[in-house]
């Protein structure tokens, strides 16, 4: 996780990304869990082609309950960061817009 200030005991890490691994845009997350580990299923949302939306799965990561706590505290922490430079970050409302 880029700039995440993550303790690594001092170490450094440096964060390669293969050619073959894309960005894809997500707008909507699905977690479930078992008793050993967590499923984030990312999600774009499409436009309703009928009565239905659909939500397009574009990444699934698969993680520790352990590494979900550290996801958890690291985005925090880059969550309060964004906001001390950006300003705060608006929740969104039922309909999807920002407060």
């Amino acid at each position: 996780m880029r700039g995440n200030g993550e303790d690594r005991g001092g170490e450094r890490l440096r964060l390669e990304v293969p050619a073959d691994v894309a960005a894809r845009p997500a707008n909507f997350m699905v977690v479930t869990h078992s008793p050993f580990d967590f499923t984030l299923d990312f999600a774009q949302v499409l436009p309703a082609g009928g009565d239905t939306p659909r939500a397009l799965v574009t990444a699934r990561v698969v993680v520790s309950p352990q590494f979900v706590r550290r996801i958890l505290d690291t985005l925090q922490r880059n969550l309060a960061k964004y906001e001390e430079t950006f300003g705060p970050v608006r929740r969104p409302t039922a309909e999807g817009e920002g407060e």
